[in-house]
């Protein structure tokens, strides 16, 4: 409904429905933040009581759930346009041959691909929640009330950019933001490893530029969404790309647990020794990480449209390919797939001590 609309804005102005959709959410989000935090303030989680018991898993598990039914909602319920229907078949057979040849267009690969990278800025050393807990000893019911205050200026920043830049180029926004982000985790990792400065307060730092940057991603992203989405398509579309951010989120941990291994970094035996060696190993972990980071920054750059005009001009200059398109589906779905069993095999008790899991090896 918000890329609907934003299409029906004019042109220039094009953007508010999105920015208000997500200052509102972020905002609605606060009192969420607040439920999480005392769920998760008991002593496995550095709190002092409370003894829910929701874990990561159990949220990337609903994450994915509500993916699947986003689908299923644009296709059956969400109003869009309607299609006439034709001796070729249902209107939704309609629609799916109409998504089936937006999906052929070239920058619709490219939109796609820049929402299934868009997750992997945020990844982080295996040893973070380590880090977290037991160096900045950051309190969950503290962190979440940190949250709840970086989500009320997370939609201040929307509005803002909003307001003085959303036509601006978009390639040199998104990166600005994702660089400031980057340069902030690494220093903010770096003064806590090392000692220099370990406060929760301190640390803090890296949520409010986790949850700006985020927001500020979103906006834009959401831009690119209302964009290339065809004519009563819009739903299936946003669902499509989220889907996309969606598998990421999940295929990012995993990778994040594969390049960490080298360094040891997911026991609590190098946070407790504390010694020099230990500060190191971790340290190489988060950097290994920041330079993936770096490198899907740089395909972001080169993949995403300068502004709304450039984008369909890009429509025009490349074309279309069905290969290409069917070779962006299959990997939808092995990516998909694979997160589902992936979020199964977490839920199982005897598969969590394996490193691809964040476990410490069986």
């Amino acid at each position: 409904m918000v890329v609907d609309y934003t299409k029906r804005e004019s042109y220039k102005l094009r953007g508010w429905t999105i920015a208000g959709s997500l200052v509102t959410q972020n905002v609605g989000a606060g009192a969420l933040y607040l439920l999480v935090g005392f769920g998760l303030n008991s002593p496995a989680f550095g709190g002092t009581f409370c003894g829910l018991s929701l874990t990561y898993r159990h949220i990337l598990m609903f994450y994915l759930a509500t993916c699947a039914i986003g689908i299923i909602n644009s296709l059956f319920f969400t109003y869009d346009i309607p299609v006439e229907k034709t001796s070729g078949g249902s209107s939704i057979k309609i629609k799916l041959k109409k998504f089936w040849i937006l999906m052929q267009d070239r920058v619709f690969q490219r939109c796609a691909v820049i929402f299934m990278l868009s997750p992997a800025l945020r990844l982080q050393s295996s040893g973070a929640v380590k880090i977290r807990k037991n160096w900045a000893e950051v309190q969950p019911l503290a962190g979440s009330v940190n949250a709840t205050w970086c989500a009320i200026l997370s939609a201040v920043a929307v509005g803002i950019y909003q307001r003085f830049f959303t036509n601006k180029n978009w390639v040199h926004s998104y990166i600005s933001i994702k660089v400031i982000f980057l340069i902030v985790t690494l220093l903010v990792d770096a003064a806590t490893i090392f000692d220099v400065i370990r406060s929760q307060y301190f640390f803090f730092l890296e949520d409010m530029a986790d949850g700006i940057h985020t927001l500020l991603g979103a906006c834009i992203l959401m831009q690119l969404a209302a964009e290339i989405s065809g004519q009563g398509l819009e739903a299936l579309t946003f669902s499509m790309f989220m889907s996309n951010w969606t598998i990421m989120s999940i295929t990012g941990r995993m990778i994040c647990n594969l390049i960490s291994v080298p360094f040891n970094v997911i026991g609590d035996e190098r946070y407790q020794r504390d010694a020099f060696e230990d500060r190191i190993m971790v340290f190489g972990s988060v950097v290994a990480i920041f330079l993936v980071n770096v490198l899907c920054l740089a395909v972001i750059f080169f993949l995403c449209p300068k502004q709304k005009q450039h984008l369909h001009d890009l429509k025009e200059q490349l074309g279309k390919s069905e290969i290409q398109a069917r070779i962006y589906f299959t990997c939808f779905v092995l990516l998909y797939l694979f997160s589902f069993l992936y979020l199964v095999l977490m839920m199982n008790k005897s598969y969590q001590c394996w490193i691809i899991l964040g476990g410490n090896g069986c």
